[in-house]
């Protein structure tokens, strides 16, 4: 455990007593044995950690760089690294605690009020459980914390291809539009070519403003 305290929990100027704040939190948590301590000092501030740190690029990162995995990797491992040089891996571990303490509170919390407001019917429990209620709860959670959930980068790659997709069918249907104009006999055939022209292209202005995220 001492390995662990030196490695988590380093001599800084930002947090000076960092490694003595970390020993005894291990300290009190000797009634569970070495296996609660390793639990409580390990594992579930690094599941908090690992949420947090997620939620953090999720909410950093949106559109186009959402796809870009080895940004967010980075992002990750530099918030990591900067919370156990700066001894901020002392002052989580209570918060952590706490949080997986709090979680199964929150979870119920919200299924109440999901039924009081007609969210669902009365079945949830029964057929999610307890671990369906904890994983709502923390959508919940993350929800409060950055806003509205970001769309996953699989959907939007996947919406982004369907627009790209409309966009090329627009631009065929504009060239052929185009051809017609170019042989039009008359100045009637030459307008009505136009009007269905000057449509196409407005169809294709408001999908090329979707694929980009901007409301219309």
């Amino acid at each position: 455990m001492e390995a662990l305290v030196e490695l988590l929990c380093p001599q800084n100027p930002t947090v000076q007593n960092a490694p003595s704040m970390c020993s005894q939190f291990i300290s009190e948590q000797a009634g569970f044995g070495l296996m609660g301590q390793l639990f409580y000092f390990l594992l579930f501030p690094t599941i908090f950690l690992i949420i947090f740190i997620y939620i953090l690029s999720s909410s950093v990162l949106k559109g186009d760089a959402g796809r870009m995995k080895m940004i967010n990797f980075l992002i990750a491992a530099g918030v990591w690294i900067f919370i156990i040089i700066n001894g901020y891996y002392a002052l989580v571990l209570p918060v952590a605690k706490l949080w997986f303490f709090a979680l199964p509170l929150l979870g119920v919390l919200y299924f109440f009020l999901r039924h009081w407001r007609g969210g669902g019917g009365g079945g949830g429990m029964s057929k999610a459980g307890v671990g369906g209620v904890v994983a709502r709860s923390g959508n919940w959670l993350k929800e409060a914390m950055v806003g509205d959930r970001p769309i996953e980068p699989r959907e939007m790659f996947r919406q982004r291809k369907l627009l790209q997709d409309e966009i090329e069918v627009k631009d065929k249907q504009i060239r052929e539009q185009e051809d017609l104009l170019k042989g039009a006999k008359s100045e009637r055939e030459k307008a009505e070519v136009m009007k269905i022209l000057a449509n196409l292209k407005s169809e294709r202005t408001v999908i090329v403003m979707r694929r980009k995220g901007i409301k219309v």
